[in-house]
This record gives structure tokens, C-alpha cells and sequence, in this order.
């Protein structure tokens, strides 16, 4: 079975994204094929995670157990949306500063 592929990003919503995606379903119609639409949200793995916040996996596993991060198994498998990043981010910061002012 042959499969054809065409992905978009939103930065490629540019002037004449529709005629492309028209296009490419008459074509694999045409083909006899079936087309199915899907939308993906990119994830991290916990490792990623914590690279990206410079804070280490077990951290990231732990607030995960704890609610802080939101997080979606997948098999035995997490994986966290990239939006948490930021969003954990600016509260983690916000820990970090709290803790700080306590210590004065």
C-alpha cells in the first residue's frame, strides 16, 4: 500500500495553502487512495523536558507525579506537550523566587 504524505505547518498557512490541499486529495482520490486528516501536538520526552529547563528527569518525573506538569502516557511512555515549557517555566520561577524570599 503506497502512502503519500503532505504535512503542514502553521507558518506555511500562507497564500494558496487551500489549492495545495485540494490538489494533493483529488490526486490521491484520482489514485483510488482515501485521505485522512490529522492534527498532531508536539511533545517532549521527560529528558527533553528537563534539557530544555535545565532541571534534571527525576524532577520532571516527579512534578509529573505531583500534577505540576501535564503530561499524557503513552504505553508505559510519557510525553508532555511543548506548550509546558513555558508554562511551567514561569511558575517554576516563581517557586524559585518565593523560596528565595523566605530565606530573608
Amino acid at each position: 500500500m503506497m502512502s503519500d504524505t503532505l504535512s503542514l505547518e502553521v507558518s506555511e498557512l500562507t497564500s494558496g495553502w487551500e489549492s495545495r490541499v485540494v490538489e494533493f486529495i483529488r490526486q490521491s482520490l484520482d489514485r483510488g487512495g482515501r485521505v485522512v486528516l490529522s492534527s498532531e501536538t508536539p511533545t517532549l520526552t521527560p529528558q527533553e523536558f528537563a534539557e530544555h529547563l535545565q532541571i534534571s528527569r527525576s524532577t520532571v518525573m516527579r512534578r509529573i507525579g505531583e500534577g505540576a506538569i501535564a503530561a499524557s502516557r503513552r504505553g508505559n511512555r510519557y510525553r508532555i506537550p511543548k506548550s509546558e515549557v513555558e508554562r511551567f517555566r514561569a511558575l517554576y520561577v516563581r517557586e524559585l523566587a518565593a523560596s528565595f524570599a523566605e530565606d530573608f
